[in-house]
């Protein structure tokens, strides 16, 4: 059985920590490289100014350039490999502060599971980087100002969801369809529990057939689809990180026995669950 990935938390970076918001001034050097996979119980975003490597979030590569932000979400899986002279900045943000700015989203925060890497023109990314040294500077003042730190997150965060908006479609389909917002929110918290359509359906008093409707005009993709590939996602997690056995993880998603999970498992991913793990678990 695979050993059990640690979960980082604020605690990891409490030296430069102001009520639940630090930021590190980033300056990577080889042997500091994180390539392991992990989780954070924070919200983490990533200004890369200059670097070039890859970062892996929740088993999707995606390739690092100068001038992106990487959005990661509470729970997701990642790991990088990154250029020994990466610079930029690392803000974290604990997931009781961030709830108190997510109104500043006109999106849900879920869309950066699918979408969490953002890539910047020079004008664009000069505007984070003056907010984002602004914000450093203050979190090493003496004697920082909650409400200045607070205001200037919430601005980095209005700012981002401003820029993804412009360059999402997705993002802009979904503002006109806010069923779907709601939708994909209960799914991600209630997937384990219910994987019907006709359940989300009733809940938004709506048709399964409508709902279905919704979800192919904005996200390309049934509601079942959604469903599906949620599950898929945290039993990719689970088998990576938990250290729990196949029959343990079946059980916590909801599945009756192990050869129903494994019969789930393999008909969405081409792979046994057990082959997934000790592909994954490889030295």
């Amino acid at each position: 059985m695979p050993a059990k990935i640690p979960v980082l938390n604020l605690d990891n970076f409490a030296f430069n920590a102001v009520n639940g918001i630090t930021i590190l001034n980033h300056v990577l050097k080889g042997s500091n490289r994180i390539t392991k996979p992990h989780k954070h119980n924070f919200y983490l975003f990533f200004l890369i100014h200059e670097s070039s490597g890859s970062h892996t979030i929740d088993f999707i590569e995606h390739p690092v350039n100068n001038h992106q932000i990487h959005v990661l979400l509470p729970g997701q899986v990642h790991h990088w490999h990154l250029d020994a002279a990466t610079t930029g900045f690392q803000l974290m943000i604990s997931e009781a502060i961030f709830q108190t700015m997510i109104n500043y989203l006109s999106f849900s925060p879920l869309f950066y599971f699918r979408h969490p890497v953002l890539s910047l023109d020079d004008y664009r990314f000069g505007i984070f980087h003056h907010e984002f040294q602004q914000l450093d500077e203050e979190l090493r003042n003496t004697r920082p100002n909650l409400d200045i730190i607070h205001t200037r997150c919430k601005l980095i965060v209005q700012l981002l969801g401003k820029e993804q908006e412009n360059q999402s479609e997705i993002i802009q389909k979904m503002k006109s369809n806010p069923l779907v917002i709601r939708y994909t929110t209960m799914v991600n918290e209630q997937f384990r529990e219910h994987r019907s359509v006709a359940y989300y359906a009733r809940q938004l008093n709506i048709t399964p057939n409508y709902l279905n409707i919704l979800c192919k005009r904005s996200l390309y993709a049934s509601a079942n689809e959604l469903i599906q590939k949620r599950l898929v996602l945290e039993s990719k997690r689970l088998l990576e990180v938990s250290g729990k056995s196949i029959k343990e993880i079946a059980y916590e998603l909801g599945f009756y026995d192990t050869s129903n999970f494994s019969n789930f498992f393999k008909s969405q991913t081409g792979t046994a669950p057990k082959v997934f793990r000790a592909h994954k678990n490889e030295p």
